[in-house]
């Protein structure tokens, strides 16, 4: 009596136990990969291994093992993704199909939203204290410091050779926002840089320039599979501190607009948020109230761009003339940008501080009323707001006697009689750094504190009879062809 055969057919013969070995080389611990408008992404994997496997399986974030997708296994090397996973930070682990003994993992591997904060010394960092993230439930902000540590949790220093920033503290509060997925940051901040800033000849932040050429290198360099999901931009200093001209709020606007177009064209659906210039008393433009009243104005109008948002206001903020330096005001930075942050992209609400809706002046030509879009949050009489607020007489300043926020939606300022064209500004030059102005009510922030928002600046605001129509706040300063209301 004959036997009958059974043959089993193997790609490859399986590995006797703890004969190979696999390698992850991408990604890398912390790092983290943008995900698409479905909540899903893909993490790209490459690797070593000795032995024979069949396949490659991985699992991610307890997705289940599984084949990778575009898998390549050849002469000691491999590679291939993880496809549609949902958005998340956890454990990557990687095997042998064929003897799933053999395994590799890396640690706060993520899919979540990436952010490039780009611009000046602020943007870079220059806090006196490094800064720590906190996790939120197995959550951790994450960065990648080009040129130096690469993916890392997002500690400071945050960028190759700096110091202390608030990057950190924003990572911690946007990791709260989203409850269940990271946030990353690439820090691309340069200090002594602009957008315009003749003496030394085109902005850095031009494309083309400097500084748009290392930052789109440090994005490639991070591995998004991805584009990123915004732009956190702090320019404006240096380009109002120029000592040769003033910037014009018309080009600097151009700039800015530029700016948004070209990111948005290099890194489609990406939102760039642009941070409100502060107090600011270095450099020696030859009228410093101009320049940086230009720029503010500049940026605001540069937040209804398409593409463009608003990020903080900061014009009553102390810091030492330029930067935020203390733990305290690197804190105030972080929680406004969270709300503006969250405002745009993650359903907030409250993203923005007060904004008139109509500014009045009496017959007698000493009492102007500003309207508010909302209740205020200090509904006080205060003598700071006396040097908060500019009211000018065709361009000469008047003392304002009195300020009072009269009712909870309305703001006085009483003055000698206005002769010829009136004109009111909030947040002029440095006229509010570190008084007490108008505030939102109280906002709330993910880790449950609260806090207030500066009512947003006027600029040369005309203000209309009492009883007419009103009008909005006007970014145009004298000089100027034509408005533009906010």
């Amino acid at each position: 009596m004959g036997f009958r055969q059974f043959r089993t057919k193997h790609t490859a013969p399986p590995n006797p136990p703890g004969a190979g070995s696999i390698a992850i080389s991408i990604p890398v611990a912390y790092q983290t990969s943008q995900q698409n408008g479905s909540g899903q992404g893909t993490i790209h994997l490459v690797g070593t291994y000795s032995g024979t496997p069949v396949h490659i399986e991985a699992d991610w974030n307890g997705s289940g093992f599984a084949l990778i997708s575009n898998e390549v296994i050849s002469a000691g090397n491999w590679s291939g993704d993880l496809i549609n996973m949902t958005r998340g930070q956890g454990t990557l682990t990687v095997r042998f199909s064929n003897d799933t003994s053999v395994t590799a993992i890396k640690a706060h591997v993520g899919i979540g939203d990436v952010y490039v904060c780009a611009g000046d010394s602020i943007a870079r960092g220059a806090l006196a204290n490094l800064q720590t993230t906190t996790t939120f439930g197995s959550i951790v902000a994450t960065c990648y410091v080009d040129g130096g540590a690469g993916w890392q949790q997002c500690d400071d220093p945050t960028v190759f050779g700096g110091g202390g920033s608030f990057w950190p503290l924003l990572g911690s509060l946007l990791v709260r926002t989203t409850g269940t997925y990271p946030v990353a940051f690439i820090n691309v901040g340069v200090g002594s840089t602009g957008i315009y800033y003749p003496s030394t000849g085109t902005g850095c932040w031009v494309k083309g320039q400097a500084c748009y050429t290392a930052m789109m290198t440090a994005i490639a360099n991070a591995s998004l599979v991805n584009p990123p999901k915004g732009c956190i931009v702090h320019l404006g200093a240096n380009d109002a501190a120029d000592p040769t001209t003033v910037t014009t709020q018309a080009g600097y606007l151009t700039l800015l607009t530029n700016f948004i177009n070209n990111f948005r064209s290099d890194y489609p659906n990406a939102t760039v948020f642009f941070a409100q210039l502060g107090n600011l008393t270095t450099g020696s433009p030859p009228d410093r109230r101009l320049a940086i009243d230009n720029v503010r104005a500049a940026t605001t109008q540069a937040w209804a761009v398409s593409g463009g948002a608003p990020g903080p206001v900061l014009y009553d903020l102390t810091n030492d003339g330029v930067h935020y330096t203390t733990n305290v005001e690197g804190q105030a930075v972080a929680d406004r940008w969270s709300v503006a942050v969250a405002n745009q992209l993650y359903s907030g609400t409250g993203g923005r501080g007060p904004r008139p809706t109509s500014t009045t002046i009496d017959a007698t030509k000493t009492i102007v009323t500003i309207n508010w879009d909302r209740a205020l949050g200090n509904v006080v009489g205060t003598s700071d707001l006396t040097t908060a607020f500019r009211v000018e007489d065709a361009g000469t300043a008047k003392t304002i006697s009195s300020a009072i926020n009269a009712t909870s939606t309305a703001t006085v300022l009483q003055c000698p009689a206005v002769a010829g064209a009136c004109t009111v500004d909030l947040g002029s030059q440095n006229d509010a750094n570190n008084v007490t102005i108008p505030t939102s009510a109280d906002i709330t922030l993910p880790d449950a504190r609260t806090i207030r928002l500066p009512a947003e600046t006027m600029n040369n605001v005309v203000p209309t009879a009492a009883g007419g129509s009103g009008s909005a706040s006007l970014l145009v300063h004298p000089g100027m062809t034509g408005r533009m209301a906010a």
